[in-house]
C-alpha cells in the first residue's frame, strides 16, 4: 500500500471521517452481538481442537497397528525378542 498526501481537501476530509467512524461503529455493537462473536470464535476453536484430537487418535492407532505387524513378522522370522 502506497501512502501519499491527499491534495483534494474534500476528499481528504471524507477519507478521514470514514477512517475514524469505522472503529466507533465496531465498538458500538450491542452486547449480544459481541457475545455471539466471542461464542463463534470459541466454538470454532473447540471444533478445531476436536478435529486435531481425532487425527492424532487415528495416527496413533495406525502406528500401533504397524508396530504390532513389525513385531509379529520379526517373531515369526526368528529375529524378534519375545
Amino acid at each position: 500500500m502506497k501512502l501519499a498526501y491527499i491534495t483534494n481537501d474534500s476528499k481528504r476530509k471524507t477519507t478521514y471521517k470514514k477512517k475514524t467512524k469505522g472503529p466507533v461503529k465496531k465498538k458500538k455493537l450491542p452486547q449480544s452481538k459481541q457475545n455471539n462473536k466471542m461464542f463463534n470464535q470459541e466454538s470454532f476453536l473447540e471444533q478445531s481442537i476436536a478435529k486435531a484430537t481425532q487425527q492424532l487418535r487415528k495416527l496413533r492407532k495406525e502406528n500401533h497397528q504397524k508396530e504390532l505387524k513389525k513385531v509379529m513378522f520379526q517373531s515369526l522370522s526368528g529375529k524378534g525378542i519375545f
